[in-house]
């Protein structure tokens, strides 16, 4: 009984105490504080997780932003270099930039205007500047290429804006930014050190002067932003940018009167349009994105990473292509002398008359692309002779060029063909000895020369197109048939491309050349239209002949001619050692002087037969 109450004494106790009861109320509250602190702890983790992972895919779209940003800097160059004037690639970038920009507000329904003088004041100034900075804009692509300037903006505007927010907003950037600034800074150094739309050295300060103009225009555009911000802090990034991008296309308006872009533009639609929308939508998608990491100007760093390699990307582009055109023009003296003779059939063509088509052509030719070369040689029956490009010039066609009005490149060229040719056919008229075969093989030899000296000439990363154009007057020579076909398969080997244009009968040798090498070859039908066939046939580059429709080839003659005579077989015999044809059977092989041994005919032996002895008598059985 004792115990019981003893034991049960304890219990009342613990019960009827107040002080346990609030011990025990401050063990719930503690341990309620404590399961709400783990709440909040997973809250902030969650908080965390999901601001690095907005950070992560901001920094992720910034470098895609950079990426499409060096694309499309390199298809401004590659625009630049199929001929697309500065003023056309200015004009679609502000073009672009307000067809992407503009409508933005409104369907994000932010707001246009301001509500305050001060408002209105500050975008008047914001005008003033922009229209200052696109003039800065406007002149430095007339010095360097628009790529340039567009990638010197786009780069430095970083920096200056870091700086003048550091100075007016007292946002310092952190370390990663500078890292980005640092490598935007090294790609513009390298895109302003590249190759200058002037390449003379006596003209490096107009360089200069286009890269410092593109600079201005940057820090004026960076320092309107900046002091709106700083000035305007409750204006939404929207309302700035789309007066900016509305006061650019206004100002550039002007120049469609100047040279209108679409008059004339074909198949260079996507080099107009590829810059101007990449670089503008990308900054659209992604001008959310930078407001999830360090600051605004952050996605303008990582964007410019991607500028360090746009000096190699350039180089491996078909920027540094250039094409090159060999004419060979057949100066037979004997072949275009019967043609002088039958002047009055109206079917035939003089010399005179076939120059001034290929002078026609070579223009043509040279108009089509600034980045056009062409040399001209002249294959005649004792030797070849280079007419254009000549080492030392002629100072009285010097004299000559400017009188008459006529572009300077077009003048040198015709000038110094036509001179050429004539010392050509009148030098070797009365001291050499009367040849009829012209000297084909060895005016190939010679372009093919030259082709192979210019490419050694070119840096690492630069191409040249090349493709010779032989002018075939005389007939086939089948003594020159084993030079010939060593030159063709050069061609092939150096990737050069021979077409042929056959004035009078049909060249096997030259068709085979075609083929191999994958040109054209087309016997002119009409003598009087040379001109048409030649500006239709083969004035186009090798990439448009796929979408021509160009004559059928021909069946090509692919017989050989015999080393013996010269001439061309259909059957002969090849020795087995060299490879030499004949058309006749020879025991001794005139190339090589191999020895063939002539096999004996089949002996047949006789049968043999076997004697018997027969009641005494010699007797025979076969066996």
């Amino acid at each position: 009984m004792a115990d019981t109450t003893g034991m049960e004494a304890p219990a009342s106790e613990s019960l009827n105490d107040p002080s346990d009861k609030k011990k025990e109320g401050t063990e719930e509250s503690h341990g309620s504080a404590q399961q709400f602190d783990g709440v909040a702890e997973s809250l902030k983790g969650v908080t965390k997780n999901w601001s690095e992972l907005k950070a992560a895919e901001g920094i992720m779209a910034a470098m895609f932003s950079g990426v499409l940003i060096t694309i499309a800097s390199i298809c401004t160059r590659l625009a630049g270099d199929e001929g697309m004037p500065a003023i056309h690639a200015v004009f679609m970038n502000e073009l672009m930039a307000a067809i992407v920009f503009l409508p933005i507000p409104f369907l994000l329904g932010t707001p246009v205007t301001g509500n305050t003088w001060v408002t209105l004041i500050m975008l008047l100034i914001l005008g003033v500047g922009r229209m200052i900075a696109f003039i800065c804009f406007f002149i430095s692509v007339l010095y360097i290429p628009p790529a340039n300037s567009f990638v010197i903006r786009h780069g430095i505007i970083p920096l200056l804006t870091a700086s003048m927010e550091v100075l007016f907003l007292r946002v310092a950037p952190s370390a990663a930014e500078w890292v980005g600034i640092g490598l935007s800074i090294i790609g513009v150094i390298l895109t302003a050190s590249g190759r200058s739309w002037l390449k003379e050295d006596e003209e490096l300060y107009l360089n200069i002067l286009g890269n410092m103009l593109a600079v201005i225009s940057a820090f004026g555009l960076a320092g309107l932003i900046i002091m709106t911000r700083y000035l305007l802090k409750t204006l939404p990034m929207w309302t700035l940018l789309f007066y900016i991008k509305l006061i650019g296309i206004m100002v550039a308006f002007p120049l469609l009167f100047l040279d209108p872009p679409f008059s004339g533009m074909n198949s260079n639609l996507s080099y107009y349009l590829d810059y101007p929308v990449s670089s503008h939508l990308t900054c659209v998608l992604f001008e959310e994105q930078h407001e999830n990491m360090y600051g605004r100007h952050s996605c303008g760093h990582l964007r410019t990473l991607l500028l360090t390699p746009h000096k190699l990307l350039k180089d491996l582009c078909k920027t540094g292509e250039e094409n090159l055109l060999v004419v060979i023009i057949d100066c037979n003296p004997v072949w275009w002398g019967r043609r002088q003779q039958q002047q009055a059939e109206p079917a035939q063509i003089v010399l005179s008359h076939c120059l001034d088509a290929i002078q026609v052509f070579v223009n043509s030719y040279l108009m089509l692309s600034h980045r056009n070369r062409v040399a001209v040689i002249a294959s005649h029956t004792s030797k070849t002779h280079f007419l254009y490009p000549k080492n030392v010039p002629d100072p009285r066609l010097d004299q000559r060029r400017g009188e008459d009005g006529r572009y300077e490149q077009f003048a040198t060229v015709d000038d110094t063909v036509v001179e050429e040719i004539k010392q050509l056919m009148t030098s070797d008229t009365a001291t050499s000895e009367l040849k009829t075969d012209t000297l084909l093989a060895g005016s190939l030899a010679v372009a093919l020369c030259y082709i192979h000296r210019l490419e050694k000439e070119y840096q690492t990363g630069q191409q040249l197109n090349s493709r010779v154009l032989v002018i075939k007057a005389a007939e086939d020579s089948p003594s020159q048939y084993m030079n010939l076909m060593n030159i063709i398969f050069t061609a092939q080997k150096q990737n050069v491309v021979i077409d042929a244009c056959i004035l009078d009968k049909e060249s096997g040798l030259l068709q085979q050349a075609c083929d191999i090498t994958g040109g054209v070859y087309l016997k002119i039908p009409q003598m009087s239209g040379l001109l048409q066939y030649l500006l239709w046939v083969f004035l186009p580059d090798l990439s448009m002949r796929e979408v021509m429709a160009l004559p059928p080839k021909v069946q090509v003659d692919y017989r050989a001619a015999c080393f013996c005579h010269r001439t061309l077989i259909d059957i002969g015999y090849v020795c087995s050692v060299c490879l030499s044809i004949f058309c006749s059977f020879s025991p001794i092989c005139s190339t090589c002087e191999t020895a063939f041994k002539l096999a004996k005919p089949p002996m047949f032996k006789s049968k043999k037969k076997k004697r018997s002895l027969q009641n005494g008598g010699p007797s025979t059985s076969l066996l």
